[in-house]
């Protein structure tokens, strides 16, 4: 994107009109979530979005998107995870996105719990144990019902394909 996040703050209406097509549940919801008094903490948000992706040099809509949903519910607490919780709740689409992010985090997470567990077992026993076994226990499996379990669309490049 082309701009500098110094001058966010004062240009997000602009912004939010020239490049909300790009992030639409992000940029283009701007106007709602200032409309339900989320402009600082949208702006906060967003701005640490860009950094992230400027740091680590992301920048696809479903990264984007993903980063602002992580910085909502990993980054916020107490009064301000309210704030955006009931905007949450009052945009349908908004609504949608969260509930199907979420249900995806949480069920990646209980993957990642069982690792864990499986981990303190591990270092707990009093033998040595089967390290082949253990290696695939510890291994990350995406849950099926989560988008990262779903095979990649195939993509042609000449003649090259990849999945």
């Amino acid at each position: 994107m082309a701009f500098k996040v110094e001058g966010v703050p004062k240009r997000m209406d602009q912004l939010s009109e020239k490049w909300g097509h790009l992030l639409p549940l992000v940029l283009g919801k701007w106007t709602y979530f200032r409309s339900v008094g989320l402009g600082n903490e949208f702006i906060r948000a967003f701005q640490w979005v860009i950094n992230w992706i400027l740091d680590w040099g992301y920048d696809k809509e479903a990264f984007a998107t993903e980063r602002f949903w992580y910085f909502i519910f990993q980054m916020t607490a107490g009064a301000a995870k309210l704030k955006w919780l009931r905007a949450l709740r009052g945009d349908p689409e908004l609504r949608q996105w969260a509930v199907e992010e979420m249900k995806e985090w949480l069920a990646e997470g209980r993957v990642l719990m069982k690792i864990h567990e499986r981990s303190l077992e591990v270092l707990k026993m009093p033998g040595e144990p089967d390290w082949n076994k253990v290696v695939n226990d510890l291994r990350f499996h995406a849950p099926k019902e989560s988008k990262y379990s779903k095979p990649l669309r195939t993509k042609k490049y000449g003649s090259l394909v990849f999945h």
